[in-house]
């Protein structure tokens, strides 16, 4: 793990089997990861650009409660993509369907919509600014609905069988999403 700079700011790098670019930052240091194949300037160019951001949250271990912080990256849409398609593949032994499209768009009271008839995910763009897990939570939401069409038991047992901590998933967007509505 080789140690960088990168505008007075050191971090530990990590070349491992990753999709993206990610930041910890715990009391030991900076911990960035990296997939292989990916020049080391867009390591140095991720910590550079989100200084400001680490310097606020490296403040915040003078107090002694915050364990471990960790930056929440804008996810792109290609990423979004493939986290849909992952979780496919996850679920295939439910027999989920692949979509045929998956679409973005500014909703303003939705998080995202499923129209299995004809094989479409609509995911609101919010959500590509939010903490990933919520966008996990949608789209396996979403996946669910391509089994179960609506919201009764079995379709919640089909969304907690993938993500266990749904409840607390949506209650914490919920009140995150009204904070930047605010």
């Amino acid at each position: 793990m080789p140690e960088r700079e990168i505008g007075g700011i050191k971090y530990t790098l990590t070349i491992k089997n990753v999709k993206n670019l990610n930041m910890r930052i715990k009391r030991e240091g900076i911990f960035v990861s990296m997939p292989p194949n990916v020049p080391m300037r867009y390591a140095d160019a991720f910590v550079y650009k989100n200084r400001d951001r680490i310097e606020q949250y490296m403040e915040r271990y003078k107090e002694p409660e915050n364990e471990q912080l960790e930056i929440t990256v804008k996810t792109t849409r290609e990423e979004a993509i493939g986290m849909v398609y992952r979780y496919v593949e996850m679920m295939s032994e439910d027999k989920i369907p692949q979509p045929d499209e998956i679409r973005f768009k500014a909703m303003k009271t939705m998080w995202g919509n499923c129209y299995t008839n004809r094989g479409i995910i609509t995911l609101n763009t919010e959500l590509l600014d939010m903490p990933r897990e919520y966008l996990e939570y949608v789209i396996i939401h979403e996946l669910a609905h391509f089994i179960h069409k609506d919201h009764q038991k079995d379709f919640w047992a089909l969304v907690e069988k993938y993500c266990p901590s749904w409840k607390e998933r949506r209650k914490r967007m919920k009140s995150y999403a009204s904070h930047l509505r605010d």
